[in-house]
């Protein structure tokens, strides 16, 4: 009888402490309406969705997803031609925000060129286009607002056309 106890009271204290080691992390998700929900998981990768991971004990931390991670669900495609000094500078302007992206040559490759018409509509350089935005043309704000949105860090960094 009293092994049964000890051995009762051995399985009660050791749940107390799994439950714990379990529930260590929680993800506090905060959607594009400002909807909170706690998940044991972190939310799939969104542009409009905020990540909070919470380690009891540790601190809170904001979950940030990788470089690569947005360039995969947001690739940003650059269309150019030679001698084209719009597409230097937005080419620069990428460079220096270290975005990663393909420089296609409009004026290299018909096949390139009939991509950039079915894309844009057009042969006008430079377009750019994140996921399935297109930009026509370069213009510095405009781009800058629709990498944010593709979820791009662009906020805070000083580049050489600034």
């Amino acid at each position: 009888m009293a092994a049964k106890k000890n051995i009762f009271l051995v399985i009660a204290i050791s749940t107390l402490f799994i439950g714990p080691i379990e529930a260590a992390r929680l993800y506090k998700v905060i959607d594009e309406f400002g909807n909170v929900s706690y998940q044991a998981r972190p939310a799939p990768l969104d542009p409009g969705v905020i990540t909070e991971e919470k380690n009891f004990g540790a601190g809170t931390k904001k979950s940030e997803p990788s470089m690569a991670q947005i360039a995969r669900k947001n690739p940003v495609i650059l269309y150019t031609a030679p001698n084209c000094n719009s597409c230097d500078v937005a080419r620069r302007f990428l460079d220096d925000l270290k975005i990663p992206y393909a420089d296609k040559n409009a004026q290299g490759s018909d096949e390139v060129s009939e991509e950039l018409r079915r894309v844009s509509g057009g042969l006008t350089v430079p377009v750019i286009t994140i996921g399935k935005k297109v930009l026509a043309g370069f213009t510095k704000p405009w781009l800058v607002s629709e990498l944010e949105k593709a979820g791009y860090p662009v906020a805070g960094k000083k580049t050489a056309q600034q």
